[in-house]
């Protein structure tokens, strides 16, 4: 369990960091080709709907700072895995923060861990 709990702490790591969040490639290695996330408003959102919304919207923000905490892993099967974790995004020049606790279901599929669903609730 140490290495799936290693493995999957580095990829949602990953995904929190501006230059990933703001390429399209490393997003499409990312996400499962099933995706959806469910996000702060309540609204759904597809995979096509995250690789044309989030590359955008972190190139207009990189200096937007996301931290994770209280990072847990648990593996639902062999091919399944639940994350579950806390962000502060903070904004650098209002010196503002905001919290969201935040689940994710990673599908292991051809060798490799994917993002198949992700909500985020704001705190």
């Amino acid at each position: 369990m140490d290495d799936l709990y290693d493995q999957l702490r580095a990829l949602e790591a990953s995904h929190l960091l501006a230059p990933v969040r703001a390429s399209r490639s490393h997003l499409e290695a990312l996400l499962h080709p099933e995706f959806t996330e469910i996000g702060a408003s309540g609204k759904l959102h597809t995979r096509a709907d995250t690789l044309a919304h989030l590359p955008q919207e972190s190139q207009a923000h990189p200096e937007i700072e996301l931290t994770m905490a209280d990072f847990k892993a648990q593996q639902l099967t062999p091919d399944l895995a639940l994350t579950t974790y806390t962000t502060t995004r903070t904004y650098p020049d209002t010196q503002t923060t905001t919290q969201a606790r935040r689940s994710s279901i990673w599908k292991h599929e051809a060798n490799t861990w994917r993002l198949y669903f992700h909500q985020g609730t704001p705190m």
